[in-house]
């Protein structure tokens, strides 16, 4: 899928069912793509951004657990790896859904 992509609604609703589905998302909140033109560039980070949400490590970590963050890099520079990561449990994640589920239907026939 690709950024803009329809389907990727339904697909975050899977990988996070406590998100109350009632408001509006913006998908890329965690790297917003305004963020990657030249002035941008320079500004803070998601790391920064987290540090003064919660004022303890616990809410933090807490959040970044939820959210399938993992380690939140400083700034842009550190969004290539970031978001490999990121991707690759979230894909993890994912198939165990899917497997559960095949799971639980084959086990009612």
């Amino acid at each position: 899928m690709t950024y803009g992509d329809k389907r990727i609604f339904p697909l975050l609703s899977l990988l996070f069912p406590f998100v109350d589905m009632r408001n509006q998302f913006h998908i890329d909140h965690i790297f917003p793509i305004s963020r990657f033109s030249k002035i941008k560039l320079r500004q803070a980070g998601p790391a920064e951004w987290l540090r003064d949400r919660f004022k303890s490590d616990e809410g933090a970590l807490n959040y970044q657990s939820i959210h399938a963050l993992g380690q939140l890099p400083a700034d842009i520079h550190g969004f290539e790896d970031f978001y490999a990561t990121r991707r690759d449990a979230l894909q993890d994640k994912l198939q165990e859904i899917l497997v559960e589920n095949s799971t639980a239907v084959d086990a009612e026939y």
